[in-house]
């Protein structure tokens, strides 16, 4: 009897200790194994299902030049690959399951670099070269063409348009802005570009600028609700959504710009959770994300911040690295 009562008393020991362990990992699911990503100044672009976040200034780190993919759907976050060498002001976009990341600014050196980043293999390669280096521009794609959009060149703001063909590598001035501009926001939506804010000659602008592709002419300047850069912008169904931006003094503003209506102009649709500066805007599955700065809650973790456009229903996104979790 006395033997089976300390085989007993073993068995309920291991069991509390197995117990105590599972409850160990689960309450560090968010910690255990987890990178430091949070970040400011970050690009994103969705492919595959997937959040492809680019580069950005760390606390810990400076500039970094990793790629990290989230999944917001099982919220998990893993680095799959970098795109050397960490650099300032580049812009990314996306076409056909590639992350391509245009111009920036390399330590005092500026780029004219095109670089094509496969997430699938990690694998990077300049793939073309804008017409000189510049940074903070603005860029997006539409059918197999890159557009790359005002910038700085290290003296001078520019107002060129510039395109860059995927399929044949050409690189091609296809128009100007109506004055030169840095720190646009700029997305395609059915054969136009949409140039949105910026910061001019004589300071930050309120144009939201409307380039058409097949005929290489500005065809509309709207306005936005006050003068703005560096804000994020995307398309989702064919309204264009602006997220933050620089007002002098970080924005918290979320505008819908809806390009079919006879008024090119900006309406209020919501908050973010906190003003940013620089954020990165990404549609997937018909909902918006904000990308950049950090969790509000685990400090260490990049911002994820999903929004309903429809319901305006939004919340910060724990992701999770370790394990099934």
């Amino acid at each position: 009897m006395a033997r089976q009562g300390s085989l007993w008393t073993v068995l309920v020991y291991l069991a509390l200790l197995l117990f105590v362990a599972t409850t160990s990992l689960f309450l560090a699911r968010y910690i255990v194994s987890r990178p430091w990503t949070a970040r400011e100044r970050a690009q994103a672009i969705c492919m595959l299902d997937r959040i492809y976040v680019i580069g950005g200034t760390t606390e810990a780190q400076g500039l970094v030049d990793d790629v990290l993919e989230i999944d917001p759907i099982r919220r998990r976050l893993r680095k799959v690959g970098r795109i050397p060498p960490p650099r300032l002001g580049a812009r990314a976009t996306g076409w056909e399951n590639r992350v391509y990341l245009l111009g920036g600014l390399a330590g005092d050196r500026y780029l004219d670099q095109i670089v094509a980043f496969d997430p699938i293999s990690s694998e990077s390669r300049v793939v073309g070269r804008l017409p000189s280096p510049r940074a903070y521009g603005g860029a997006t794609s539409w059918q197999g063409t890159l557009y790359y959009v005002g910038g700085w060149d290290g003296e001078h703001r520019l107002d060129e348009i510039i395109a860059f063909d995927t399929r044949t590598g050409s690189v091609k001035l296809i128009g100007r802005l109506p004055s030169p501009r840095e720190f646009p926001a700029v997305v395609a939506v059915n054969g136009r570009l949409y140039i949105i804010g910026g910061e001019g000659e004589e300071g930050r602008l309120d144009e939201i600028v409307e380039f058409d592709l097949e005929s290489r002419e500005i065809l509309r300047i709207g306005k936005l609700p006050s003068p703005r850069s560096r804000c994020g912008a995307t398309v989702l169904e064919g309204a264009v959504y602006v997220a933050g931006g620089w007002g002098g003094r970080p924005l918290d503003e979320l505008l819908v710009i809806y390009t079919s209506s006879d008024q090119l102009e900006a309406a209020h649709i919501g908050k973010l959770p906190l003003p940013m500066a620089d954020p990165a805007l990404v549609a997937l599955r018909g909902k918006l994300y904000v990308i950049g700065g950090e969790d509000p809650e685990l400090k260490r973790q990049i911002g994820v911040f999903e929004l309903d456009p429809l319901t305006g229903v939004g919340e910060n996104l724990r992701m999770r690295s370790f394990l099934w979790w």
